[in-house]
Parts: structure tokens; C-alpha cells; sequence
């Protein structure tokens, strides 16, 4: 059975750095690996429905920037689905 990665990095998914609200983030999604389909990203913050992100390019084979604003501090949650 063959496993189907997505791997997303960047500063504005990472942990260790602090993120400021209402300051423009941008991270990358690579989906070389994990076969075709659509890519669907939903940003949820601390509190308030989750909403798309501010702009998704794709800037190669399978690999995209993500760009958002967060409107809250907090921790937020960004899916892929």
C-alpha cells in the first residue's frame, strides 16, 4: 500500500516563532506526493468560524503558497481536507 504525503512548512505555520495578528502570514503546502486532487485549506482561529485564506498560488509541480491574515491572537488552525 503506497502512502500519499502532504507536507506544509513555512514561518507562518511554525510554532516556535511568534505570530501577530492582523500582521500577513505565508507558509507552503506541497502535494507532489499525495496524488491529484483539489487542495482545500481552511484557516480556523481561537474563536469564529474557520474561513479560506487570504490567497493560494501554486508556485510549482504540486507545491503552493498560502498566504493569511490572522484577525485574532491565538492559537489557530489550519487544515487541509
Amino acid at each position: 500500500m503506497a502512502v500519499f504525503q502532504v507536507k506544509c512548512y513555512g514561518p507562518g505555520i511554525d510554532k516556535s516563532a511568534p505570530l501577530y495578528s492582523k500582521a500577513p502570514q505565508e507558509f507552503t503546502v506541497d502535494t507532489s506526493e499525495a496524488g491529484d486532487a483539489p487542495l482545500d485549506v481552511k484557516v480556523t482561529p481561537p474563536t469564529g468560524p474557520a474561513r479560506e485564506p487570504d490567497e493560494i498560488k501554486q508556485v510549482g509541480d504540486g507545491v503552493y503558497q498560502v498566504k493569511y491574515t490572522p484577525e485574532d491572537e491565538g492559537e489557530l488552525r489550519i487544515c487541509n481536507r
